[in-house]
């Protein structure tokens, strides 16, 4: 068996040593969600169950907008893709009303919430997947 465990383990600049932190499970994923968050569980999306849907918080001659809320506000502006949930393409929704795929885009991305958009999109409900980066 060739498989190493390091655990407990925390480590530090400097000639001198601080108390261990013990951090929950809750605690460590909500610091990680201020640089990453997507709205699929797990490695991969799945086109049945891991999307989100929505019904646009404002249309005018076929122009779509609504809001992205995120999970855990960000550590700075963010990176946001939208992705299709039926084949994982970027850029695109896909509407329940006609069971069509749209291109989508985001217009805004702030720190507590991202803005989308998309043009062409039939009104009523429609779903998507997000990821969104907040890297160093």
């Amino acid at each position: 068996n060739a498989t190493f465990y390091l655990t407990g383990v925390q480590l530090e600049e400097g000639s001198s040593a601080t108390p261990f932190e013990h951090r929950s499970y809750a605690e460590e994923l909500a610091r990680c969600k201020r640089y990453y968050q997507q709205s699929w569980i797990g490695g991969s999306m799945s086109s049945t169950t891991d999307y989100v849907s929505i019904t646009p918080s404002s249309a005018t001659a076929s122009v779509f907008i609504w809001d992205i809320p995120y999970q855990h506000e960000v550590r700075s502006n963010p990176t946001v893709t939208i992705y299709n949930p039926a084949d994982g393409t970027a850029g695109q929704i896909r509407c329940d009303a006609n069971d069509t795929s749209y291109s989508a885009g985001i217009s805004w991305a702030g720190i507590k919430h991202s803005r989308a958009s998309t043009t062409g999109a039939s009104e009523g409900r429609s779903k998507y997947n997000y990821k969104i980066e907040a890297e160093l």
